[in-house]
């Protein structure tokens, strides 16, 4: 029961418990849960409402620092022979992951230890429907921050991603920075509301990579 509960709860979470709108879960993922759900002690509303409880707790990811959070779930690539970037994945809304003090002093220095030419942070919120139906579950928010070393290569990330992400829908977002740092960090800053909200960071990650080759064409190092 253990392992048909661990093994249920992993399809569960990932596919956010078979949401048609998240567009994750497969035939395969239906068939394996068809036969593990039986073996399983709590229905199965009751496990994926348990995980995500967990997942979300937002006591646990308010107790992280910035530097915590952008190293949580990080993932690194390289493009033109020696540019780095990086993404990382957030369960925490980007106004208050930018309103943590000193943000861009810390996300600065992150970038530095990584050698990296750009970054990018990937934010997953959920609103929970407390409609008392129990059948569309949560309802997800994504948004999408690009970071970089100077306004101009910003600029031209930016118009690259644009053109390569365009079915993303991305909106502008203005979101206020904390930065009470007393030298002003050189660490410039764009935020984006991700409408198409199926698409996660193996989706959106090589369009990164794209618009990262793209805007260094022909470096071989950031500014």
């Amino acid at each position: 029961k253990d392992i048909a509960t661990l093994l249920a709860g992993v399809i569960l979470i990932d596919t956010l418990n078979m949401d048609v709108a998240a567009k994750k879960g497969t035939d395969r993922d239906a068939a394996i849960l068809e036969a593990l759900l039986p073996l399983v002690d709590t229905s199965r509303d009751e496990l994926f409402q348990m995980l995500m409880n967990a997942k979300f707790n937002p006591v646990w990811w308010a107790s992280l620092t910035s530097a915590q959070i952008l190293g949580y779930d990080y993932k690194q690539g390289e493009v033109n022979g020696g540019v780095n970037y990086g993404m990382s994945s957030a369960l925490v809304s980007l106004t208050s992951l930018l309103g943590q003090p000193d943000f861009t002093e810390v996300c600065l220095n992150f970038m530095t230890s990584k050698q990296l030419a750009a970054f990018s942070v990937m934010s997953m919120t959920t609103t929970t429907n407390d409609d008392g139906g129990g059948g569309d579950g949560p309802t997800k928010h994504r948004e999408l921050m690009i970071v970089a070393l100077s306004p101009h290569k910003l600029e031209q990330i930016q118009n690259a991603f644009f053109s390569i992400a365009s079915g993303l829908d991305l909106i502008p977002l203005n979101i206020k920075v904390n930065d009470t740092s007393s030298e002003k960090s050189q660490c410039y800053i764009a935020t984006f509301t991700q409408q198409d909200i199926s698409k996660s960071r193996k989706q959106v990650m090589p369009m990164f990579h794209q618009a990262i080759q793209l805007a260094f064409e022909n470096q071989a190092c950031s500014e």
